[in-house]
């Protein structure tokens, strides 16, 4: 005849035992595998701004994040008015009120006009006196004495804002 384990109190004892050291055995596995794991895939410590040290930051392989520098404004390049300044210049020299209109503020060509024309010529390359990204001072010097040009960046382009002749 077959016993059968629950037929004898001595052996149901047994197996409740086993079966429940198997269980504690098998929490406290898991347990070890489950801390394991997640201590291997731990996300790094959130840093504390204001206090970084060397060594949270090598603990932890990070830097916090610092501010980083304003870039500067962008500007646009117009380049050198020297040629503009010495092509208004020769067209107030002869006398071309029209060419010196399209390249001078409104105030600078109702000065002109009401100036009588020098008729001299240009005898060097215009020199800047002051430069700058969008106000330039060009010196033109002319067979009748120096010319000055303050030229300004409107709409893009070189004009002349102000106007002085030294004899």
């Amino acid at each position: 005849m077959i016993t059968w384990m629950f037929q004898s109190p001595e052996r149901l004892k047994r197996v409740a035992v086993t079966f429940a050291l198997t269980c504690v055995a098998l929490t406290i596995l898991l347990t070890i595998v489950r801390v394991h794991d997640l201590a291997s895939h731990r996300p790094p410590a959130e840093p504390t701004y204001g206090t970084t040290t060397e060594s949270n930051a090598v603990a932890t392989g990070l830097l916090p994040p610092s501010p980083s520098p304003e870039p500067a404004p962008a500007t646009t390049e117009y380049g050198p008015a020297t040629p503009i300044a010495l092509e208004a210049a020769q067209a107030f020299l002869q006398g071309d009120r029209s060419r010196f209109a399209e390249l001078a503020q409104p105030d600078v060509v109702e000065s002109a006009n009401e100036a009588p024309t020098p008729g001299g010529q240009i005898i060097a390359p215009g020199r800047v006196l002051l430069g700058g990204p969008t106000q330039q001072k060009i010196l033109v010097p002319t067979s009748e004495g120096d010319l000055t040009l303050t030229m300004i960046v409107i709409d893009g382009a070189w004009k002349v804002a102000g106007m002085e002749y030294a004899k």
